[in-house]
This record gives structure tokens, sequence and C-alpha cells, in this order.
């Protein structure tokens, strides 16, 4: 149970970044202007949102990675238990 409450609530973060993401747009709501090095102001918010973009991906893939390597673990723990239980049986037969 415990562990769907932590997919519920990395699902939760997923969708509230992926709403704001998609809900704001920086680089059309502000105007171009050119900086002191004559990059656009435009371009330098394109480059933040897409490194911004990138660091969501890569907590979502280590959200999912962490929540794969949990399941494995409660699966070996699991049949851990089992094997225990079998080899208790046999030794009260």
């Amino acid at each position: 149970m415990e562990r769907f409450a932590r997919m519920d609530a990395a699902d939760m973060v997923a969708t509230s970044v992926s709403q704001k993401d998609s809900t704001e747009s920086p680089s059309l709501s502000l105007p171009s202007r050119k900086a002191k090095d004559g990059s656009s102001t435009a371009s330098k918010r394109s480059s933040s949102a897409r490194e911004t973009e990138l660091a969501v991906q890569q907590v979502r893939h280590q959200i999912a990675s962490n929540a794969k390597n949990q399941k494995n673990d409660l699966v070996r723990i699991g049949q851990d238990l089992l094997l225990q239980q079998l080899r208790q049986q046999r030794k009260g037969i």
C-alpha cells in the first residue's frame, strides 16, 4: 500500500510539472531584446526552458527507476519469505 502512495505522489509531481509547463509560455509573453553580448533574451529563456525540461525528464526517470527498484526489492523479499515458510513447513512434517 505504501508503494502505491509513493507512486501516486510521484504521479502528482509529474502531472503538476507537465501542467505547469503547458500553461506557461514565457518566451511568448515577453518581448525579445538584445543583450549586451548580442544574444536575445528570448533565446536565453528558450535555452533555460530546455534545461528545465531536461532536468524535469531526469527527475521523472529517477522517480520511475526508484519505483521499479522498490518493486523489485519487495518481490525479492516476498519470495524469500515464501521460501522460508516452505522450509519451516518441511521441517515440521
